[in-house]
């Protein structure tokens, strides 16, 4: 159970890395 939610948490994070990396440039022109 605890080696599941680890998976779970790495895997969000890196989604959520990926995401934002490339999310930056979007935001900077929606900024814009």
């Amino acid at each position: 159970m605890y080696g599941y939610h680890f998976v779970y948490f790495v895997l969000m994070s890196l989604s959520y890395v990926k995401l934002n990396h490339q999310g930056q440039r979007e935001k900077v022109r929606f900024s814009s």
